[in-house]
């Protein structure tokens, strides 16, 4: 085995930690949204599956670690440790004003080491965002500060964090037409929101409201790809139910008539059940063009997340695949991708429920010439972009750009010597 497998898992590890810190520091602000429930839900991170509009679970992707499917890793050809980051652009619209909003963040990390190609036994790990909290906004209304009174104030609320994962686990092709995988999904992570009041009457003094949720819990993942036919790639995944263990730390922070600090603090402690997330799909390859389709639905909606309700997802991609020559040279080795998206979200508001369409176009190439004795850099590029929401009955549309850049370094290590 390279000696060199440490150090890269250890390099995994520790990025992967501190990715999340960094992502959860970000208060830039974003989706308005996401300040419902647990935040955005990222069901794919890698910058090729979102290229694809989020369509994994039965897509090949022999240069990429399949961040949805386990059963996905046996594609893996090479010892790959990628890294992404993300930039998101909104533009949130109510029916009488709109803003941009920005944010940027680190997408995650993975390894994957392909112990054998004949048997697909790959072993990943990866660390990924599971959801994002990233808003920012400002109203002004009266609130009520004392018997029937009330008071013109200044609302700021902003909130950032998230909930991640770290996923380790393996994949296996008993059969040639078959291939099945299942990993372990590690979620924890700290959402913050914090809600500042400033009054236009002087004479009453400003307050501040945090909130500090920090998750924890266990869940796992499991994937089948199948080929009954020559080019026909079935695919499903089940990500298993898990209950989250929710720490919630409230601050209360204001002055009083005679100009002291008062500053109360409450903890609360409930649990949080992820229910698990059901996704089909099918691919078929002509040459190097695949086109693929996939369904995935999760039944939110509990007591403790109110605004909660059940998801469903439908993606359609196309995927023009590099060449496998040695020979090919220019855009003979790139992958281009192209996908479209139609999603009812588990947000559910007063008004109705929150539905999302989308779009993506993706490039995937190398970055020098490959080399089977040196590893070999690569960068994967996504551009999403979309709406969600409606102005009507009060609500917020937003109109988002995304950008992904992902860049990997592969290298051959398990390889028999012929004799």
């Amino acid at each position: 085995m390279n000696r060199r497998i440490f150090p890269l898992l250890a390099a995994a590890v520790v990025l992967g930690l501190v990715g999340h810190s960094l992502a959860s520091a970000q208060t830039s602000g974003g989706s308005t949204y996401s300040s419902l429930n647990i935040g955005d839900l990222q069901p794919t991170t890698s910058v090729a599956g979102q290229g694809l509009a989020g369509v994994e679970s039965a897509m090949p992707m022999p240069g990429n670690l399949n961040s949805l499917n386990p059963a996905g890793w046996a594609d893996l050809r090479s010892v790959t440790l990628a890294a992404g980051m993300n930039f998101q652009q909104y533009q949130v619209s109510t029916a009488s004003q709109s803003l941009y909003q920005n944010s940027t963040r680190l997408q995650g990390f993975s390894i994957g080491f392909p112990f054998s190609e004949k048997h697909g036994i790959t072993a990943a790990m990866l660390f990924r965002p599971y959801s994002t909290v990233n808003y920012r906004s400002q109203l002004t209304q009266r609130v009520p500060i004392a018997g029937t009174d009330t008071a013109l104030s200044t609302i700021t609320k902003q909130g950032s964090g998230g909930v991640s994962q770290a996923v380790i686990g393996s994949s296996f092709k008993p059969i040639e037409q078959l291939t099945v995988g299942a990993g372990l999904d590690w979620y924890f992570g700290a959402i913050e929101s914090r809600s500042n009041v400033a009054f236009d009457n002087t004479s009453l003094n400003p307050a501040t409201y945090l909130s500090s949720d920090q998750y924890r819990g266990i869940g796992g993942r499991f994937g089948i790809q199948f080929r009954p036919v020559e080019g026909l790639q079935l695919g499903a995944t089940m990500q298993t139910s898990a209950t989250l263990n929710r720490v919630r730390f409230l601050i209360n922070n204001y002055l009083d008539a005679s100009g002291q600090v008062v500053d109360t603090t409450r903890t609360d402690t409930t649990d949080i059940t992820v229910p698990q997330r059901l996704t089909v799909g099918l691919s078929y390859r002509m040459g190097r063009s695949i086109l693929g389709t996939e369904f995935s639905t999760q039944g939110w909606g509990n007591d403790v997340l109110a605004t909660a309700t059940s998801a469903t997802h439908y993606g359609l991609a196309y995927q023009y695949t590099a060449s496998e020559s040695i020979n090919a040279e220019g855009f003979d080795r790139w992958t281009f991708r192209a996908g479209a998206s139609y999603e009812d979200t588990y947000y559910l508001t007063p008004n109705g429920a929150i539905s999302q369409l989308g779009f993506s176009l993706g490039v995937g190439f190398p970055l020098a010439a490959y080399n089977r004795l040196n590893a070999n850099p690569a960068m994967d590029v996504a551009l999403q972009f979309g709406t969600r929401g409606t102005t009507d009955n009060g609500l917020t549309r937003e109109a988002f750009g995304k950008l992904s850049v992902e860049l990997s370094l592969s290298e051959l290590w398990f390889v028999k010597v012929r004799r």
